[in-house]
């Protein structure tokens, strides 16, 4: 809450280091949503933590006032049965002792009260939660992306041109307007809906991400995102039932600047499409939106196209996909290797594994980018039809072309972000294969080659051992490979 107070703390260098600002607007966005979620959770943990101790207080009075009613009745009851038994006419000590008990409790009943804490007006469920509740709808594999320039040399996805400093920009809405929209929307009140929206995209804030600390504490904390916005009203809006609206709203959204990620996109594309087939109206719809955000510089994964090619275009269309790949192939290089990726996905959930292994030759020969993601599609394709020699057929492919990447100086998927080389997925999927037939040495085989290669086991790649072993009937071997996994 206090800047000037951190700067007094003594931190250590790596500390200082990691607190420094980078002009990155994604980490800076991140922060400052944090930062505001933080600070209204912060404010409701207040709130409902008062409310806690007034219950507990009236709790309190309940139980003491109960327990001076009994004492009281206790007291009458004693009395009565004195006079029924020993007919006694004593002054009325009873009632006198009962009046006073009943006095002295009233008394510490109506002082607790006063000195007890009033249930705050602002103790609400879900109001201090509400840029949190947002931020959690941020996800996908684009939430870390950074805009990238595309083939026309614009800039990408609703981060517009750079300031004045030379630093991007940010759009930014009002969470309490988003929230308004999002519930006319759960409710079902679609015209009240849109003209709330029409509002939001005119009130959206562009600004330049400044590099001062100190704005970060002093900015409200009501303005969020526009891809965490874009995503809570998509999926406010799929929940009334009309997902070609929420395919109207992601077009005005990113004609206004707002970015989108790969998850919102992805969640109207599948609500959309349904269970369509290739050549249906559905299909079409879906196809022509995914287009038209391509168009606009959205920024889809590998999940949008691979429902593409599985619900949109049949696989025997090839001149339809070869149209769709040298589009991506236009925008760069690494929406060519997504849409190779995605296309080899669909091919091996349909169990397709010739032709996943073909667009896999077809990938390397047209210059997609040699990384492990696009070798270890076709390496899940083989093995989830069992056949382990084509598996680790692809995976030799795959060293081979490390090693000549690495002679050659190139660099890998995304400038190095990954290093073309079997990692542990790779080789988990070879052993599930393996597991699948229950060849349990076959399964120790490949575990013990990745372990020689210098990659360190995972949890899934010990159960597919224990799972080989169980296939075979072999208990013994299975709590073995289970004790092992635990000393590990």
């Amino acid at each position: 809450q206090d800047p000037s107070r951190l700067r007094s703390q003594t931190i250590s260098p790596r500390t200082a280091r990691c607190a420094c600002f980078s002009y990155s607007s994604h980490f800076r966005e991140v922060a400052q949503t944090m930062l505001g979620a933080a600070k209204q959770s912060v404010e409701s943990a207040k709130a409902w933590s008062e409310a806690t101790l007034h219950i507990a207080a009236q709790e309190r009075n309940r139980t003491i006032l109960l327990f001076f009613a009994v004492a009281c009745g206790g007291s009458v009851l004693l009395r009565f049965v004195d006079q029924c038994l020993f007919d006694d006419d004593d002054a009325v000590v009873s009632e006198v002792c009962a009046l006073v008990a009943f006095l002295a409790g009233a008394l510490i009943v109506t002082q607790r009260r006063k000195n007890s804490p009033a249930l705050p007006q602002k103790a609400r469920p879900g109001k201090g939660f509400a840029v949190a509740s947002l931020a959690a709808a941020d996800g996908g594999p684009h939430a870390q992306r950074r805009p990238r320039k595309g083939a026309s040399g614009g800039a990408r996805q609703g981060c517009g041109a750079e300031g004045a400093e030379g630093l991007p920009q940010i759009v930014t809405v009002d969470s309490e307007l988003v929230q308004s929209v999002a519930e006319a929307c759960r409710s079902g009140s679609m015209d009240l809906a849109q003209p709330l929206l029409a509002r939001l995209l005119a009130e959206k804030t562009t600004r330049s991400a400044s590099p001062s600390p100190d704005s970060y504490y002093g900015e409200a904390s009501a303005a969020i995102r526009s891809d965490i916005a874009a995503h809570t009203l998509a999926e406010a809006c799929l929940q009334s039932g009309d997902a070609s609206i929420a395919g109207d709203w992601l077009r005005q959204f990113l004609a206004v600047g707002f970015r989108l990620s790969g998850k919102t996109i992805f969640v109207v594309l599948d609500s959309l499409s349904g269970g369509c087939k290739p050549g249906s109206e559905d299909a079409s719809r879906t196809e022509q939106l995914l287009a038209d955000l391509v168009d606009g510089n959205a920024l889809p994964d590998v999940a949008c196209y691979q429902l593409l090619f599985e619900r949109c275009i049949a696989a025997g269309d090839s001149a339809h996909i070869d149209s769709w790949l040298e589009r991506l192939a236009r925008r760069s290089r690494h929406e060519q290797t997504q849409g190779y990726v995605a296309l080899i996905r669909a091919r091996w959930h349909t169990r397709d594994v010739a032709a996943a292994e073909a667009w896999m030759q077809r990938a390397v020969d047209a210059g997609a980018f040699q990384c492990t993601v696009l070798y270890n599609a076709v390496i899940h394709a083989c093995a989830r039809t069992g056949d382990i020699e084509r598996a680790a057929h692809w995976l030799e492919r795959m060293q081979e072309a490390a090693r000549t990447t690495q002679d050659e100086g190139r660099g890998s998927c995304r400038g190095g972000e990954s290093r073309l080389a079997p990692d542990v997925i790779s080789y988990s999927a070879i052993m599930d294969a393996c597991a699948q037939k229950g060849e349990t040495k076959l399964a120790e085989k490949w575990f013990n080659r990745m372990v020689d290669a210098g990659i360190c086991p995972d949890t899934v790649t010990y159960n597919t051992v224990i799972k080989a072993h169980a296939r075979a009937s072999d208990l013994a071997g299975a709590e073995r490979w289970l004790n092992n996994a635990r000393a590990r």
